[in-house]
């Protein structure tokens, strides 16, 4: 399954799902706990997942709950982080993960009610905001897999792929890997 795919599927599955649902608050998203990882792309997916830096900005809360229920998000007015700095319920990260011309793919994805960005003719904002992660591995059965490469969407909607051989340094500004 391609990347594109992989994404669409995700995104096409979120909206059936909040189709026939209630939305609800943000703050009232009960999130899914995370189940003990048994396989080895679960193993793989927990042991790579990224920790992000939030910067004054809206912090990750959970999107749908276990009723299929999704966040109504926050308007996007006041501050960066105002009414958004973090649910006293936990946050949620949701992943994928899937072989792509012969490397391994964990995808995470993370949701923010409101976000806000400069754009040509000052400040937008909007309500509902996804990031995502990717993190390409060389095998995941592997004893000690080895990280290829992380990427990382940026705010216009753009990857910016940084090769572990290249430079770790310059995506640790945005993830802080945990290994």
């Amino acid at each position: 399954m391609s990347l594109r795919a992989l994404l669409f599927t995700g995104v096409a599955a979120a909206t059936i799902t909040s189709l026939g649902a209630a939305t609800i608050d943000n703050d009232k998203v009960q999130p899914f706990p995370q189940p003990a990882p048994v396989t080895i792309s679960e193993k793989s997916a927990v042991k790579f997942k990224p920790s992000l830096i939030i910067d004054g900005r809206c912090h990750p809360y959970p999107a749908v709950n276990a009723a299929g229920e999704t966040s109504g998000g926050l308007k996007g007015v006041g501050q960066n982080d105002g009414d958004c700095k973090g649910s006293g319920l936990g946050s949620q990260v949701y992943g994928r993960a899937v072989w792509h011309k012969d490397r391994w793919v964990n995808m995470y994805a993370w949701y923010f009610p409101k976000d806000f960005y400069d754009g040509f003719f000052g400040k937008v904002c909007y309500r509902h905001s996804w990031v995502n992660a990717v993190v390409w591995l060389d095998n995941p059965a592997l004893e000690n897999p080895t990280v290829l490469a992380v990427s990382a969407v940026k705010g216009d909607g753009e990857y910016d792929i940084t090769s572990m051989a290249a430079s770790s340094r310059k995506f640790a500004r945005l993830l802080r890997g945990r290994r």
